[in-house]
């Protein structure tokens, strides 16, 4: 434990020295509830600052931990950063935990090499795959590093009960509500522990218990914990409503589609949209070359088909997936709880359930990507020659090391993140705008005009895009086809009124050609 948790510091010691940036800029620096009022803010605001967001999402716990951040460590990024760090250093430290433990429920006690060889293996990759560098780097993944915290635990502690046949008591109790409540005022999608730990008794279950039917099952369920899970569930529900409402999502009209496409995607997108989405976050997990900064559109295209490659090997991967659990189930193997939990934490991020005003993001498999390389850790362990297969992690780890330390790079400014995404999908709308953003900031938009380009040919519908032609086109003393972005713009935008900056933008561009126009006789 102690050599992965040092392992996982020194695998992301790069970023620690990276400014804020991106949506760090709204939810740390920008905060009121992080920077400045009382600490009773983190607990009655909404994750997003007014004015900044609109997604119904509390998470007080989060912001209280970036609002201690600046408390002990100053207002620096670095604070924040190296926090980060250890926050994923003690993930990593819990998924050791959490392999060994599994390992030891319906196994001979004796039998160690196994259990502690799939700690190792799970541990090493943990630590330092690169697809966890969307969660540390960006200090917004704090999120993701402590819902992973909390339901790492509380699913550890209960392998613990489960191993020891305790039994439940008041301060059990108590202990559980309160691990469960910090993992859902941590992130939302920690709500998934509650059916992850119900499906561990299940797995569990006495060998006596297999064929007494469904009443003993229920039975053999209701004795355990779950009076503290509902009644933390109940108060984080009721603390969200006292801020929020009824509401619990955006309304449509106000979701932007080149955010989340779904929203106006036909049934056959929507269908196969959630498999071709299995198949991507198999394959960074596996095989991590195609990582991105920011997904969106231009970096993953809905399918307009079932019959694309990846909507086909994310279906065969997900009856795979539904066929494994159920063995896994039926013989007890850790292979299928492992793998039921890690569906359960996937079915946001995969859209099998449409909650999301997101398309994709890598730091939302932080927590899954667990369950799965504990899973594949045990399968490693039961080989003939465990030996080999730990050499073979080993070496797999130091290379996915150095992937994790050159991605990382990404990190180090709002060009660098964009001009990452770019480089990756050229045609990421988000990409886009986040590049021409950032080189019209330091004032080299022009050196840009072909992204800026392409950005108006693939989304004539964005304001965005047409509010940086129109400055490119300033930039370059070309006042005709300034206003001809500008009409662009109005047009686009609405009755909203242009920014001042582009009204100033247009000004120029009027001045200039009077100013051309030759005099009268």
């Amino acid at each position: 434990m102690l050599a992965v948790g040092a392992l996982a510091v020194v695998a992301y010691l790069p970023q620690c020295t990276f400014p804020l940036l991106y949506d760090d800029v709204f939810i740390v620096a920008r905060n009121p509830a992080v920077t400045g009022g009382t600490w009773s803010d983190c607990l009655t605001k909404p994750y997003w600052p007014e004015g900044t967001g609109w997604d119904a999402l509390y998470r007080p716990i989060t912001i209280a931990s970036l609002r201690l951040n600046r408390v002990l460590l100053d207002a620096g990024a670095a604070g924040y950063r190296v926090t980060n760090a250890l926050l994923h250093a003690i993930c990593s430290v819990l998924v050791v935990w959490v392999a060994w433990r599994i390992g030891t429920v319906h196994r001979d006690p004796h039998d160690r090499r196994g259990v502690l060889a799939a700690g190792w293996m799970a541990g090493l990759i943990f630590a330092v795959h690169p697809l966890h560098a969307d969660a540390v780097a960006a200090v917004v993944g704090r999120s993701e590093l402590l819902a992973g915290l909390f339901v790492l635990l509380l699913i550890g502690r209960h392998l613990g009960y489960l191993g020891s046949l305790g039994r439940t008591s008041v301060s059990y109790h108590l202990t559980t509500a309160v691990l469960f409540l910090l993992a859902l005022g941590s992130k939302e999608h920690a709500v998934f522990a509650l059916p992850a730990i119900a499906a561990l008794d299940f797995w569990a279950r006495p060998k006596s218990a297999t064929g007494a039917g469904l009443r003993a099952a229920v039975d053999r369920l209701a004795k355990s914990h779950y009076l503290g899970l509902v009644v933390a569930l109940a108060l984080f529900l009721f603390a969200r409503w006292l801020i929020f409402g009824s509401r619990t999502s955006v309304p449509v009209s106000m979701i932007n589609p080149l955010a989340n496409p779904l929203i106006g995607a036909s049934t056959i997108s929507l269908l196969a949209t959630p498999p071709a989405l299995l198949s991507l976050t198999a394959g960074l997990l596996l095989m991590p070359l195609r990582l991105c900064p920011i997904w969106g559109v231009g970096g993953f295209d809905l399918p307009q088909t079932v019959w694309r490659a990846d909507v086909l090997v994310g279906t065969l991967l997900l009856a795979g997936w539904v066929v494994t659990v159920a063995w896994g189930f039926r013989r007890r193997r850790p292979l299928g709880l492992l793998l039921g939990w890690a569906g359960l934490f996937l079915v946001l991020p995969c859209h099998f359930i449409p909650a999301a005003n997101w398309l994709f993001a890598e730091r939302w498999l932080y927590l899954p990507s667990a369950f799965l390389v504990i899973a594949l850790a045990h399968l490693a362990a039961n080989l003939p020659r465990p030996r080999v297969a730990v050499g073979a992690v080993i070496l797999a780890a130091a290379g996915l090391f150095g992937l994790n330390w050159k991605y990382q790079q990404c990190w180090r400014g709002d060009g660098a993140l964009f001009e990452a995404v770019v480089a990756r999908h050229p045609d990421s709308y988000h990409g886009l705008i986040g590049l021409a953003a950032a080189a019209d900031e330091r004032g080299g938009l022009s050196s840009i005009e072909p992204e800026i380009n392409r950005l108006t040919a693939l989304y004539p519908d964005s304001p965005l895009s047409w509010y940086f032609r129109a400055v490119l086109m300033d930039r370059l003393n070309r006042p005709l086809e300034v206003l001809a972005a500008f009409s662009k713009y109005v047009q686009v935008r609405g009755p909203n009124l242009p920014t001042k900056q582009l009204l100033e933008v247009r000004a120029r561009a009027r001045r200039l050609l009077a100013d051309s126009q030759p005099a009268g006789p």
